[in-house]
């Protein structure tokens, strides 16, 4: 994708190159697709140097598995965006294990985070035990705010067997939040769960699949009588097989021009 403004494109992938920390010797494989080293560390060793722009991944294979007891194979922080060029694959290798993340984002006080145009593959196309969720937004210690994830695909194949790993999860046990956000365009295997979500998030315009409910909302309770407020979920396709839409918690929520269907049983 490109953005400017008249007749003037700027290409969004101006940034470190995650390729700046890959060996040398590994770039031929990631560019031609036949990656099967493990470039997980590399690959949080741009995010963390990159910290404060935007990290540019060209298209190629990035196989990643993740270390040994780790809950999670990628780590970022709101502080560092991550786009993609298309054709830029993580192809989440058949050993990690499926209690394990694929990427964690932690939340860094900053705004403006964004994923774009990702693809999130396992090793073995129909393999639902790789991984966990892939994606979680942990709002614990800082709030992520006014974030865009959009033109992203999310295998259904990842974290899609026992215990059911979403697509997209928000962690917020506080009242920092996830809010101001978008999620949109994208295709998302198993679901996203908006957990202790904040006010005025958007899930528009994507196709969602796979395991779990669709979209779950339950947004945080500020006080006993104030529930943040505004969440939009509208013009998505889904036929994810836990059902559409479920709505715990939250005002205003608003639900509009999805096209759905069941697959459950």
């Amino acid at each position: 994708p490109r953005t400017g403004t008249g007749n003037t494109l700027v290409s969004p992938n101006i940034g470190p190159n995650v390729m700046d920390w890959i060996p040398q010797s590994l770039r031929a494989d990631i560019q031609a697709y036949r990656s099967t080293i493990d470039v997980y560390s590399y690959i949080n060793a741009a995010i963390v140097g990159a910290a404060g722009t935007k990290l540019h991944v060209p298209a190629g294979q990035y196989y990643i598995v993740g270390a040994i007891g780790s809950a999670q194979v990628l780590t970022a922080t709101g502080a560092t965006s991550i786009d993609c060029d298309q054709g830029a694959t993580f192809l989440v290798g058949n050993a990690t294990p499926g209690t394990r993340n694929v990427l964690y984002v932690s939340g860094s006080g900053s705004s403006n985070w964004v994923l774009r145009g990702c693809t999130f593959l396992p090793e073995t196309g129909t393999n639902p035990t790789v991984g966990f969720n892939t994606l979680v937004l942990d709002t614990t210690a800082h709030p992520i705010a006014n974030a865009i994830i959009e033109g992203n695909f999310f295998s259904s194949a990842i974290g899609g067997g026992p215990g059911n790993g979403w697509g997209i999860v928000t962690i917020n046990p506080g009242q920092t939040g996830f809010w101001g956000s978008t999620i949109r365009n994208n295709y998302i295997g198993n679901g996203v769960d908006l957990e202790q979500g904040g006010d005025s998030d958007s899930v528009v315009d994507n196709t969602i699949y796979g395991s779990n409910v669709g979209v779950r909302v339950n947004l945080i309770a500020v006080t006993s009588t104030d529930i943040s407020a505004v969440a939009v979920i509208a013009r998505n396709n889904i036929t994810t097989t836990g059902g559409a839409v479920q709505v715990l918690a939250g005002n205003y929520i608003q639900i509009l021009n999805n096209n759905i269907e069941h697959n459950g049983s």
